[in-house]
């Protein structure tokens, strides 16, 4: 998702650039408004999104007084001047300026069905009309998309990983967010802290039989927590099936740990090639 990210005389200010949008900059009846700064004009200039998003953004000065400048230098009167992330736009001469921001969102779909009246596709493609990608893995999200909390691989992954976990009314509350946003101290941590946390938590799916699981999970903090990442340390996690192993090696590796198959530490021990330093771990028997 792109961003202009206010600066100087415009800080706190940070306007959302929908993909494919062409938005006018001005200091009257603008959707991008430049309130009290003299030296823009009311139709002052024009942003250009492209389709998808960073494929092509552009600004063009719609022949106002005191200009646009990217970066100190100034763009040509009625001539689409490219940006990339990083630039610094100024309209005007007071200190009306911006940074152009990329803060990425990236969902991962679970147990999805039909959420919303939609299917997972349907939402995809919702989600990239509002600048945010969708990925298979969790390892490459930032956001776990899920109509319930239930103890699933991607669900666990999501814990590790440090994503956010959310409901699919995520992408609708994005997607009607007013193009112009107020957030004091725009750092990238605190734009990208204003953005996440607009996700809404799906709530605990509990079991029929409360003892069916160990785990309470109304009591679990789902928010991202980087401990996470220490959870397995030191220890040596221990499947049944190589098929097992494999789906929840990179976790269990994301947070520390070592994984193997049970016949292969069996073998190693008949044969005398067991590592005994790797014996040391404590290991961990886990049974599906």
């Amino acid at each position: 998702m792109l961003l202009l990210v206010g600066q100087e005389r415009a800080l706190g200010t940070v306007w959302l650039l929908r993909p494919g949008a062409e938005m006018a900059v001005g200091r009257k009846g603008a959707p991008l408004l430049i309130d009290g700064d003299h030296s823009v004009s009311r139709n002052h200039a024009t942003l250009y999104v492209g389709a998808h998003g960073l494929d092509a953004i552009s600004v063009k000065d719609n022949g106002s007084k005191f200009g646009v400048h990217i970066n100190a230098h100034p763009c040509v009167s009625g001539t689409k001047c490219p940006l990339r992330v990083g630039d610094k736009i100024t309209f005007g001469a007071q200190g009306s300026s911006f940074e152009l921001r990329a803060c990425r969102i990236a969902f991962c779909m679970s147990n999805m069905r039909l959420s919303l009246g939609v299917s997972a596709e349907q939402l995809a493609v919702r989600a990239s009309e509002v600048g945010i990608d969708v990925v298979d893995t969790v390892e490459k999200c930032t956001h776990l998309i899920t109509p319930s909390l239930a103890v699933t691989s991607k669900l666990v992954a999501a814990l590790v990983f440090g994503c956010y976990i959310s409901l699919p009314e995520y992408l609708e509350q994005i997607g009607s967010l007013p193009c112009v946003q107020t957030v004091p101290d725009p750092t990238s941590d605190s734009v990208d802290a204003f953005l996440n946390s607009l996700g809404f938590l799906p709530p605990a799916s509990l079991p029929e039989v409360s003892t069916d699981t160990p785990v309470d999970l109304s009591a679990v903090d789902w928010m991202p927590n980087s401990k996470r990442r220490q959870l397995f340390v030191g220890k040596m996690c221990l499947f049944s099936t190589k098929d097992q192993n494999e789906k929840y090696k990179p976790m269990i590796g994301a947070s520390g740990g070592s994984s193997t198959v049970i016949s292969c530490i069996r073998e190693a021990m008949e044969t005398d090639t067991y590592d005994v330093e790797h014996s040391r771990e404590l290991q961990l028997i886990c049974q599906f």
